[in-house]
C-alpha cells in the first residue's frame, strides 16, 4: 500500500484534532492512535507532526484533565504522549511535555480541592462521581500521562522527575496541619501536592524510584508524612503513591508498610491500601494495555514476579491480624487483600480461609464475616480472569460457606449470613455457583427474617 503524502496525513491529523475532546471519548481514543502513529514517524511526516503539535497537544492536554475519562482513552493517551516525547519536536520536547501536563493551568482547574470550577463540578456530577473521587481519578490519569512520558524519556528522566517531586513536597512541608508541619494554604497549593504524590506511585510502579539509598530515605520520609495530610484527598494519594513505590521496589519499601502497621496504628487502614496496592501489581484483570506501539506508560513494566514465599507469610501475618479488626474500613481492606491472594496462591490460601469460617476456630463473628468478604472478592476475581482450572479449584471453597460443616450460612451470627447472601447474588452469574444454587436458596428461604437485616428508609412524615 502506497504511503500517504506529508500534506495528506497533515489534512488528516488536523481533521482528527477535532475529534480529542471529552463531548465523544470513543472518537478520541482512535484520533490520539492516528496522531501517535504519525509521530512515530516524524522524519517522514514533519508537516503532519507540527500539526500535531499545534492541535492534537493541547486537545490532549484538556482531555487528560477531564471527568469524564475513559480507560481506552487514557491509553490512547499514555501512547500519544510518549510518542511525543520520543519523537522529540522542537517546542514539545520531554522537558515541555512534562511542564505542561504538571502545569495547573493547562488542567482547566480540575484538581482545585473542591472539585474545580462550576463546569468542571457539572461534569463531574454528569459522570456521576462526587468531587472528590473525581478529582482523584483526574490526578490519576494526568499522572499516568506523566509516567508514559517519562518512561519514553529514559530512566535518567523518570529518577530526575522523582527528585523533584521528592524535593517540591519537601519544600511545602509535611502536608499536614499542626506538629511544625504546614497545612496547604489554597485548593491551588493542595492540587498540586495531590498530583505530585499520584505521580510519584506512578513513576515508583515503574522499578525502583530512585537509585540513592538517600533519596530512598527521603522518599520514605515524605510519604509517610503524607499520611497526616489534613484532606482525605491526600491521605489517599499518599496511600496510593506508597502503594506504588513499593510495588516497584518490593524490597525497600514493603518491609517499611508491614513495620508501620504497629507503629502507626491511626494510619492502619491507608497502610492497608499501600498493601492493596502491591497485591493488585501484575494481576491478570489489571493489566494496562497500551495502544499497540510500544507506548505504554511505566506500570507496563511492574508486571512484578510473583510474591515469594517468605514475602506472602508476612503479608498473611498482618492480614489475618487485622481480620478480627474493629473498623469496618479496616476489615473490607483486609478482607480485598486476601481475596486476592487467593485468586494468585488458591492452594496456600483456600485451607485459610476455609477454617476461619469454624466458630469453633474463630469465635470472633468479625474474623468470620471478613472471611466471607475475602471469598466474595476472591469470587470476582475468578471471573474476571475466566480460568477454568482457577475455577475449579476455587467451587469448594465457595461450596463450603453454604453446605460444609461450618457453612457461612448456617452460622449464628447474622452479620455473617447477611455477607454471605450479598456474595451469592454477585456471583449467581458463575458457572461454579451453579451446582449449589438450589441448596442455596433453599437454606435462605429456611431463615427467619432476622430484625437487624430490616432496612427501613426514613421518610420522614410518611415513614411507617
Amino acid at each position: 500500500m502506497e504511503r500517504p503524502s506529508d500534506d495528506v496525513a497533515s489534512a488528516v491529523v488536523e481533521e482528527a484534532s477535532a475529534l480529542v475532546a471529552d463531548a465523544d471519548v470513543a472518537l478520541a481514543s482512535p484520533a490520539l492512535g492516528l496522531a501517535s502513529s504519525v509521530l512515530r514517524r516524524a522524519s517522514d511526516f514533519p508537516k503532519a507532526c507540527e500539526k500535531a503539535k499545534a492541535l492534537v497537544v493541547p486537545a490532549a492536554l484538556s482531555l487528560a484533565s477531564s471527568p469524564l475519562m475513559q480507560k481506552p482513552a487514557l491509553v490512547a493517551l499514555r501512547g500519544f504522549f510518549a510518542a511525543l516525547t520520543r519523537a522529540n519536536l522542537a517546542g514539545a520536547d520531554f522537558e515541555t511535555t512534562l511542564a505542561s501536563l504538571m502545569d495547573r493551568s493547562s488542567l482547566g482547574g480540575h484538581l482545585l480541592a473542591d472539585g474545580g470550577g462550576g463546569s468542571s463540578s457539572a461534569a463531574m456530577s454528569a459522570a456521576g462521581t462526587s468531587s472528590g473521587s473525581g478529582v482523584a481519578e483526574i490526578g490519576k490519569a494526568v499522572a499516568k500521562c506523566v509516567a508514559a512520558t517519562c518512561a519514553a524519556a529514559g530512566a535518567d528522566a523518570s529518577r530526575r522527575t522523582t527528585s523533584k517531586l521528592i524535593a517540591s513536597l519537601e519544600k511545602s512541608g509535611s502536608l499536614k496541619a499542626g506538629k511544625g508541619g504546614k497545612a496547604p494554604k489554597t485548593d491551588a497549593d493542595a492540587s498540586e501536592r495531590l498530583l505530585a504524590l499520584l505521580c510519584l506511585g506512578e513513576l515508583g510502579r515503574a522499578a525502583a524510584a530512585t537509585d540513592a539509598a538517600s533519596e530512598e530515605d527521603a522518599l520514605e520520609r515524605v510519604l509517610l508524612a503524607a499520611l497526616d495530610a489534613s484532606g482525605e484527598d491526600l491521605k489517599s494519594a499518599a496511600s496510593f503513591a506508597l502503594g506504588g513505590v513499593a510495588a516497584g521496589n518490593r524490597a525497600r519499601f514493603l518491609p517499611t508498610i508491614l513495620a508501620k502497621m504497629d507503629e502507626m496504628p491511626t494510619h492502619r487502614y491507608s497502610l492497608l491500601c499501600s498493601l492493596g496496592e502491591v497485591i493488585r501489581a501484575g494481576e491478570p484483570e489489571d493489566d494496562d494495555d497500551d495502544d499497540g506501539g510500544g507506548d505504554g506508560d511505566a506500570s507496563s513494566a511492574a508486571k512484578t514476579a510473583q510474591l515469594s514465599d517468605a514475602e506472602l507469610d508476612q503479608i498473611l501475618d498482618v492480614l489475618f491480624k487485622n481480620a478480627g479488626s474493629d473498623e469496618e474500613g479496616v476489615r473490607n481492606v483486609t478482607a480485598e487483600c486476601l481475596g486476592r491472594l487467593a485468586a494468585r496462591r488458591p492452594t496456600r490460601l483456600l485451607p485459610e480461609l476455609t477454617s476461619r469460617l469454624d466458630p469453633a476456630l474463630h469465635p470472633d463473628a468479625s474474623t468470620r464475616v471478613t472471611a466471607v468478604t475475602a471469598v466474595k472478592h476472591l469470587a470476582r476475581a475468578v471471573a474476571k480472569r475466566k480460568d477454568a482450572v482457577l475455577s475449579a479449584l476455587v467451587a469448594p471453597c465457595l461450596a463450603s460457606c453454604v453446605v460444609g460443616p461450618n457453612a457461612a450460612l448456617s452460622d449464628e451470627d447474622v452479620g455473617v449470613r447477611r455477607v454471605l447472601s450479598h456474595t451469592g447474588s454477585h456471583t449467581t452469574a458463575f458457572a461454579w455457583w451453579t451446582p449449589i444454587l438450589k441448596d442455596f436458596f433453599r437454606r435462605v428461604a429456611c431463615l427467619s427474617a432476622h430484625p437487624s437485616l430490616l432496612s427501613i428508609p426514613a421518610l420522614g412524615a410518611f415513614q411507617r
